[in-house]
């Protein structure tokens, strides 16, 4: 038994190393957002939805994610985020290496006519939308 723990440790740290950035080290940061939209649209009656933002990935950005959370007095706000990793931290990073889309998923407390949209990037500007259940659909892209 004493031999059996530490053997499930090191698979356990392995399987840790090979996903994501590994040993490296990776921090959370913002992602550099290219919305193309500013009006986004689901079917009427949505209670789930999934809200794409079309980001600008660089070299050293793996991982992309989002937050999204309902802000009293600003709406729903989308945060993408990306891992940035030391070990990429030599490649050129000018301009997008990849345009790609952050999957953001958002749970509506009631499906009203309209929300208001924040996304909140690595600029110091968030961009705008809304949001409207007057589609069709349980997902849009902005």
């Amino acid at each position: 038994m004493k031999r059996i723990l530490p053997a499930a440790l090191v698979a356990a740290a392995a399987g840790l190393a090979l996903s994501g950035c590994g040993a490296a080290g990776c921090s959370s940061s913002p992602a550099d957002i290219q919305p193309q939209s500013s009006a986004c649209s689901v079917a009427p009656g949505t209670t789930t939805a999934t809200i794409n933002v079309n980001i600008c990935q660089k070299c050293t950005d793996t991982s992309p994610g989002c937050q999204a959370e309902f802000v009293s007095g600003t709406g729903l706000e989308l945060g993408p985020t990306v891992q940035q990793c030391s070990d990429q931290a030599g490649c050129p990073v000018q301009g997008c290496n990849s345009n790609s889309t952050v999957a953001c998923t958002v749970t509506f407390p009631s499906s009203t006519a309209s929300y208001p949209i924040v996304i909140v990037g690595s600029t110091s500007t968030p961009s705008s939308a809304t949001l409207t259940f007057d589609g069709s659909g349980s997902s849009c892209t902005l």
